[in-house]
């Protein structure tokens, strides 16, 4: 199954962020395009501390637009042509420390 990190675009729509082309991403599995898996976007996220530092990586990217900056960020996989949030957050170098670190 696939998965994808998504900003908020209107009320009850999601666009997907094409993370595929970011220079740290990799991919792990043999899925096509952009869709990943929820691994996959776990290393990718572990890369930043917080999501204040992936939001600016994205935008250098220009995988994000200004407009786009600030809206809100969530994992979410495709069904019947809408993406549904799945019960789960994106992980954060932080989060590592906090688990080796109690």
């Amino acid at each position: 199954m696939a998965y994808y990190l998504t900003i908020k675009d209107g009320k009850d729509h999601f666009k997907p962020i094409d993370i595929v082309l970011a220079s740290c991403f990799y991919r792990l599995s043999d899925l096509k395009g952009y869709g990943t898996t929820l691994e996959e976007i776990d290393a990718f996220t572990m890369n930043f501390k917080d999501e204040r530092e992936l939001r600016k990586f994205l935008l250098d990217e220009r995988l994000l637009t200004l407009r786009e900056g600030g809206k809100a960020l969530s994992v979410r996989r495709l069904y019947n042509n809408r993406y549904i949030k799945v019960t789960y957050d994106l992980l954060y170098q932080r989060d590592m420390e906090d688990v080796m670190d109690p």
